[in-house]
């Protein structure tokens, strides 16, 4: 990690908790501690055995888009790196835009695949994850529009988040329409870039402007591979979808172990919804999604009190930040330690690789 990602990655932690903690004050932390010491313990395990559900339908997700390139891997193996992509996810600013090109980099580490494709496989699983999600939160908020009535915060999202996902979906379909003439420009305008980068680090050859073009190229293709599969396509939206209802009764799980008993629709509006502050400039958006489900939930008609809701807030997130970047961390270390192992001697990277394939295969 170089100096200056060290220092934007230790700023964004920290603006995440001045955040929480004014979250905390602003509840109460006397009030806090009282209800996550009341909670049930039994109910607090369930919501950390759904978390890792969820990571093991994402990871079948990713198992299937990596089939999709013609990349063969075990299944465990592909749960773990997609819980090492997790963990990219949580270290880095704006969610997913910021932890995919650290994802693609271990994917190509680790099974030794193109950088560019790696990118794509995991591009091709967050794009997928996003499809589900609008369509549950919109479908959970016509249900409770129709059998309750909305208040003013919930209506005002609701309406968001359909505006946004049309927007997405419309500058979506024309960017892909000039895919090629959009290729060409990025890459005159990120060859010089990345030739100044590449001067500053040792061992590497700046690469000329054919060569970007060649790797964007190759991303290209790796998505269209992935869009020519209808089949393996539709499978992965299905593992995507089983992940966030995994997510959604994790958070319902949560809210009943502080003692709040709350439709299912609640959680199907409020987790893809607070999933969106994750974009924000925050370390897995760590904070701003805590906020942002504080806020759904009181205003949702559950008839929780403030720090009720953070308790159960707190419990939720606690598994689904922490569980995937404890285990993906350490994943993504060996990964990187295995790689600078690979590097100082090539031929004992194709014995390990060939015989760590053979024993998740086992």
């Amino acid at each position: 990690m170089t100096p200056r990602r060290s220092i934007t990655t230790a700023g964004g932690f920290l603006a995440a908790v001045i955040v929480l903690a004014v979250l905390v004050s602003v509840v109460g932390v006397s009030e806090l501690l009282e209800v996550l010491d009341r909670a049930d313990g039994s109910l607090v395990g369930a919501v950390f055995c759904l978390t890792g559900l969820w990571l093991v339908s994402w990871g079948l997700a990713l198992w299937m888009v990596l089939g999709s390139l013609g990349t063969v891997v075990p299944v465990l193996r592909a749960v773990l790196l997609y819980t090492s992509a997790a963990f990219a996810n949580n270290i880095t600013p704006f969610g997913q835009a910021g932890g995919e090109p650290v994802t693609a980099l271990l994917l190509a580490e680790s099974d030794d695949i193109a950088y560019e494709r790696g990118l794509a496989a995991i591009t091709g699983v967050d794009t997928a994850n996003l499809v589900p999600s609008v369509g549950l939160a919109l479908a959970g908020t016509g249900y409770l529009a129709v059998t309750t009535v909305l208040g003013q915060t919930l209506s005002t999202v609701a309406v968001g988040i359909g505006g946004i996902s049309v927007l997405v979906l419309l500058g979506g379909i024309g960017l892909w329409r000039v895919r090629l003439r959009a290729a060409e420009k990025i890459s005159e305008a990120v060859t010089p870039i990345v030739r100044r980068l590449a001067r500053v680090i040792p061992r590497v050859e700046p690469p000329g402007e054919s060569a970007v073009s060649g790797r964007i190229h190759g991303f290209i293709d790796g998505i269209e591979q992935i869009g020519a599969q209808p089949r393996r396509l539709a499978i992965t939206l299905v593992f995507s979808t089983v992940g966030w209802g995994c997510q959604m009764v994790a958070l319902w799980v949560a809210l009943l172990a502080v003692g709040v008993s709350v439709s299912p629709v609640i959680p199907i509006i409020v987790v893809p919804m607070g999933a969106i502050a994750g974009a924000a400039p925050l370390p897995g958006g760590v904070g701003g999604i805590e906020t942002v489900l504080v806020i759904l939930l009181v205003a949702a008609p559950i008839g929780a009190s403030q720090a009720t809701v953070l308790g159960a807030v707190v419990l939720f997130r606690g598994a689904v930040y922490w569980m995937p970047t404890v285990v993906g961390g350490t994943i993504a270390g060996i990964v990187v330690g295995q790689a600078a192992s690979n590097r100082r001697n090539p031929g004992w990277h194709r014995q390990w690789l060939s015989e760590s394939r053979h024993s998740l295969c086992e």
